[in-house]
């Protein structure tokens, strides 16, 4: 099959594929502007663990200050999407690791100290 475009609609269309490195500018803030981010590898190693996941935490939270996402709902689905099969089945079997937003509780006037 055979698809027949002008030498203008290749150059759109590769314009389109690659991006800035097509020559179009991504905007600030955009997914396509941080790169992918690889999904978090735990090993068989238990004492590297916590290393290697707060390692891709700082990865994932400097992405998504980047990107300018707010919402906790996004936050946690972004999280998900870039975690990798490995560490979600650690989070549902081993940690038993629930997803669910808590909504913030504003201070009700001033919080006196305990002494």
């Amino acid at each position: 099959m055979a698809i027949q475009m002008s030498a203008d609609q290749l150059e759109q269309l590769v314009t389109r594929i690659l991006g800035a490195a097509g020559g179009a500018a991504q905007p600030q803030g955009s997914a396509l502007a941080v790169g992918p981010m690889g999904a978090c590898v735990l090993g068989i190693d238990k004492m590297k663990r916590p290393k290697v996941f707060l390692d891709w935490v700082k990865e994932a939270q400097a992405k998504i200050d980047y990107m300018r996402i707010n919402d906790d709902k996004q936050k946690v689905a972004l999280l998900k999407s870039w975690a990798g099969r490995e560490l979600l089945n650690f989070w549902e079997k081993e940690a038993r690791i629930q997803f669910t937003v808590i909504p913030a509780v504003p201070a009700a006037g001033s919080v006196a100290g305990v002494a």
